[in-house]
């Protein structure tokens, strides 16, 4: 499945692969990438990764002796680099079309979770749907013994560590799965198996899942065997995923405060508010927002800049800003961009402490292509003088106390190695990400990435 497919919010199955997944009775689903091979060798450290049972749609009814209850359970042998794990979930009885079930967690002890550990590269899990037909305890300790075994059939997954999941670890699967679909069709006397399922993942998946609805769907339509069709829904409940440098986030839903606003069509300018480690301004046309990274919410807007930022009304900042950035140092000043103009304004008086043209205020400039105008600014994290401008495909790095250059003019590829070959390379916007002091936002039309400075 194409991971772009996946941050869209598409459907993770297609009709084809449902239908050979009926008539075989197992399949594997992963994720690739035009980008796989630069994205793995591009993380940012191990994290938690927590998948967890949600709920399950029943489109058709398994129909259990002619039209008996269904007592439906779900099974899941999870396998990570130093990481085994297996659960059954209870039964939930009286299943019947067109409704919704919750999915109880493990028949022991409750636990939603079915995948658990600080991922280092890749997983795998087998997720297995079952119809319950009066079994034992004798049964029920052989199942939990095949799902060691799958468990265990799936750690070849551990050499795949540091890397996104490729050809070779699909192919494993696909033979571990052949093996167990085996061990699974012995022990159907008790059971009825529906289907069974593989899917392997890498941190970039899980961030394609990150930033969007946070949730899976996967299909297991069994209705061609008179053994039901059902939906299953799965979250994601782990640590922000630490995604490669350059990968594409949509705004609507990596900044998912923005979604009802024009901000999520494209962002001119963003600014971390000097006063506040959580806070972002950010403008669009002659709008603006404040914006509150931590919580995902609009603490105040859209308003126009003109009303919001008096000290602008009248000039061609309120119709536009190009850039802004907050001033190293301050407390309460940031800097507006717009066409060779900028200002140095105050937020907290509202207004302007200086302004003039660009090569006027930053002398290092004059003779660059950056005294023409600056498209996206913001300042370097963990510096307490310097800043970034990008004007093209180009940017500096100016240090403010000493006004000159450390760093360019030079190609953004060059400079941003993970940001060739993708939009990013020309900035419309850019900003500190609240939190961090290592990493920044880089905004292109209506998606965002997260940049390692």
């Amino acid at each position: 499945m194409d991971r772009a497919k996946l941050a869209a919010g598409e459907d993770v199955d297609t009709p084809e692969f449902t239908a050979a997944l009926a008539e075989y009775g197992y399949g594997v689903t992963a994720f690739t990438g035009k980008d796989d091979e630069k994205a793995g060798t591009q993380m940012n450290g191990p994290f938690r990764a927590r998948l967890e049972w949600r709920r399950f749609f029943c489109d058709e009814a398994v129909g259990d002796q002619g039209g008996g209850r269904d007592e439906i359970y779900w099974t899941a042998a999870s396998n990570a680099t130093g990481y085994q794990h297996t659960t059954r979930t209870g039964e939930t009885g009286e299943v019947t079309e067109g409704k919704s079930y919750p999915i109880s967690g493990d028949h022991s002890t409750g636990s939603l979770a079915f995948f658990d550990t600080r991922l280092d590269g890749c997983g795998s899990v087998l997720i297995t749907l079952w119809e319950a037909d009066q079994s034992t305890s004798e049964w029920y300790a052989a199942l939990g013994r095949a799902l060691n075994d799958a468990a265990s059939s799936l750690a070849l997954t551990g050499v795949y560590a540091g890397m996104v999941p490729g050809l070779e670890l699909y192919g494993h699967m696909v033979d571990a799965l052949g093996f167990i679909s085996q061990l699974w069709e012995a022990m159907c006397n008790k059971d009825d198996l529906v289907l069974s399922r593989g899917i392997a993942f890498g941190p970039e998946d899980l961030a394609a899942m990150y930033y969007t609805t946070r949730e899976f769907r996967w299909k297991f339509d069994a209705s061609d065997d008179g053994m039901g069709n059902f939906t299953l829904y799965v979250g994601y409940t782990g640590d922000e995923p630490p995604v490669p440098s350059g990968m594409r986030i949509n705004i609507s839903s990596g900044l998912h405060g923005l979604s009802g606003t024009d901000l999520r069509f494209g962002i001119d300018a963003a600014c971390n508010d000097p006063g506040s480690p959580e806070l972002v301004w950010m403008f669009r046309g002659s709008q603006y927002v404040k914006y509150d990274a931590a919580n995902h919410r609009i603490v105040s807007g859209p308003t126009s800049i003109g009303a919001g930022w008096p000290g602008l009304a009248g000039t061609n900042f309120a119709s536009k800003v190009d850039a802004a950035c907050s001033v190293p140092g301050s407390t309460s000043d940031i800097f507006l961009f717009s066409k060779a103009d900028y200002m140095r304004y105050n937020t907290v008086s509202k207004q302007v402490v200086k302004s003039g043209l660009v090569v006027r205020g930053w002398p290092a400039l004059v003779l660059t292509v950056f005294a023409l105008g600056i498209e996206a600014a913001c300042p370097v994290p963990g510096s307490a003088t310097d800043v970034l401008l990008f004007r093209y495909d180009r940017y500096v790095r100016y240090n403010m106390r000493d006004n000159k250059l450390v760093e360019g003019p030079a190609m953004t590829s060059d400079g941003w190695p993970a940001l060739a070959n993708t939009p990013f390379i020309v900035p419309q916007a850019a900003c500190s990400i609240p939190g961090s002091s290592t990493a920044i936002y880089i905004f292109r039309d209506s998606d965002y990435t997260r940049n390692t400075v």
